[in-house]
């Protein structure tokens, strides 16, 4: 991994106390979403460490206070049951963070050639929802998830959208991702 893909944070997906049930190997292990880059991990946490789902993790360089190593990357085929059902308010979670990201994307945004554009990539955007959001951020910039829903009439759930399109790049089902690396 490259320090610009490294996840520092992770948000606890499933803490497996005595590692899976259908192995042999009864070491504990951590599955946790990347708050950067919504990458999946599983890891090894220290001795005598208990996790409770949602918890957020230190995996970054250094001395990580709970975790001893980042086993692998998962795909989301690979998660628990339990991980899939937290994974949609986690994801919730870190895009309600960053906020002030996630709106400079609605703000600058740009064509991806002469026939699509960045903003249609987002569930339920279409050239139509798309023409409303162009002509509200020419007014003015958008300054809050709160004010895209009230000016653009079609995005009432700002972090609700983001959420889908993230999870369907954490799924693996877009050509093209945008915010999940």
């Amino acid at each position: 991994m490259t320090d610009s893909n490294r996840e520092e944070h992770g948000i606890v997906l499933d803490y497996l106390s005595h590692g899976y049930h259908d192995d042999n190997d009864p070491t504990p292990l951590v599955q946790v979403l990347g708050k950067t880059n919504y990458k999946l991990l599983e890891l090894i946490p220290k001795e005598d460490q208990a996790f409770d789902l949602r918890d957020e993790v230190y995996i970054g360089r250094g001395e990580r206070p709970k975790i001893k190593h980042v086993k692998r990357k998962l795909s989301y085929d690979d998660l628990t049951s339990t991980a899939k059902a937290e994974l949609d308010h986690a994801v919730q979670t870190i895009v309600g963070e960053r906020e002030d990201e996630y709106v400079t994307f609605f703000n600058n945004a740009q064509p991806i050639s002469t026939r699509s554009h960045d903003l249609q990539m987002l569930p339920g955007v279409g050239k139509k929802h798309l023409q409303s959001i162009l002509k509200e951020r020419q007014v003015e910039s958008f300054t809050s998830y709160e004010d895209i829903a009230e000016r653009v009439k079609a995005l009432k759930d700002p972090v609700g959208i983001l959420t889908k399109r993230i999870i369907s790049e954490i799924k693996d089902e877009e050509k093209r991702n945008i915010f999940a690396g």
